[in-house]
């Protein structure tokens, strides 16, 4: 759904875990990062810290987007500093509004 929303402004990609995100940064440049902390495999936290470890990748923003309410997990992912985080149901001006400031 996201990506119909934003595919006429943005060039976007979508990953169904971690590892094919690992992967894809590996051989491709990119501008901003959204994850959700629910991912199979590894959480988005663990994403990110991975991300956030390479030199390659660790300049990208990386915005969560999420629809987690459990306090620990979103107090894991708020110590991590990332550069944005929403939460489901998105508002989609807010999210592009986000996308924007976060790619300028």
């Amino acid at each position: 759904m996201l990506k119909a929303a934003l595919e006429d402004k943005y060039d976007v990609t979508t990953m169904a875990n971690g590892i094919i995100v690992e992967k894809f940064l590996q051989t491709k440049n990119v501008d901003l990062i959204i994850l959700d902390y629910e991912m199979p495999i590894e959480t988005g936290a663990d994403v990110f810290r991975k991300i956030k470890k390479n030199p390659k990748t660790s300049h990208i923003p990386v915005c969560f987007l999420t629809g987690v309410t459990e306090r620990e997990k979103i107090m894991e992912v708020m110590a991590l500093k990332p550069h944005g985080y929403l939460v489901k149901p998105i508002d989609m001006e807010m999210l592009t509004a986000t996308i924007s400031n976060l790619t300028k």
